[in-house]
């Protein structure tokens, strides 16, 4: 039984990390999502007249694009979509591994109120023999 809340433990450090993660990779995109936009933005004005200071600026932007930012764009829109489906699998999955935690440490304390932390003679898959209702093998 502590052994299975040992791994419930690891498993919710892991989702914990799993998910810490989808959410940096999620700011990492929308960052550049938003570069992308302001690159785009910058190219639209560059088709209008301006003065040739704001003009220079843009051109800047734009030339620092090296892929066109149409195609960029949409591959990052589906790897937001990716991740978010991953977060939210990751969130699902951190919430049954805690609930799973709650309910073996609500076990193990039930445990220890009824035998006293008598570890050794708990066998949780042991079947109870009508003449000893304690579960305990004599």
């Amino acid at each position: 039984m502590d052994n299975s809340v040992q791994k419930l433990k690891k498993q919710l450090a892991i989702c914990r990390g799993d998910l810490a993660a989808a959410l940096k990779r999620e700011e990492q995109l929308q960052a550049e999502v938003d570069s992308l936009l302001r690159a785009r933005q910058a190219d639209a004005a560059l088709q209008c007249w301006e003065p040739a200071v704001i003009q220079k600026a843009h051109e800047r932007v734009v030339s620092q694009q090296p892929v066109q930012s149409e195609w960029r764009l949409r591959t990052l829109r589906e790897a937001l979509r990716d991740n978010k489906v991953f977060r939210e699998s990751k969130a699902r999955s951190l919430r049954s591994t805690n609930e799973r935690l709650d309910a073996e440490d609500a076990h193990l304390h039930a445990y220890v109120a009824r035998y006293g932390g008598a570890w050794k003679s708990y066998r949780p898959h042991q079947r109870r023999s009508a003449d000893n209702k304690d579960g305990v093998r004599a």
